[in-house]
């Protein structure tokens, strides 16, 4: 029998700037992140997209954090998808 698993989805996006001038004032960035599903059986693949902009400049790199310990699990220098299985 296969248990059924409701995601709390506590996922940190963490975006790193490139910062191309220090002496201007720094407008926060924005992140975006989806997710296809947030409840499945085990084991469960999320298909997460993610996205960012930086108004003084340019995202340097997206950084995912699947397990909620603080730790990057996946680091990409472009916006896009990383699938991700829990179980």
């Amino acid at each position: 029998m296969k248990k059924e698993k409701a995601l709390a989805i506590g996922i940190y996006t963490l975006l790193t700037l490139a910062i191309t001038n220090c002496e201007e004032e720094n407008l926060p960035p924005s992140a975006e992140l989806s997710v296809d599903k947030v409840s499945g059986t085990d084991p469960l693949e999320i298909r997460f997209d993610f996205s960012g902009t930086d108004p003084d400049g340019q995202v340097k790199s997206y950084q995912l954090d699947f397990e909620g310990d603080g730790v990057s699990d996946f680091e990409s220098a472009t916006a896009g998808f990383q699938m991700y299985e829990y179980t």
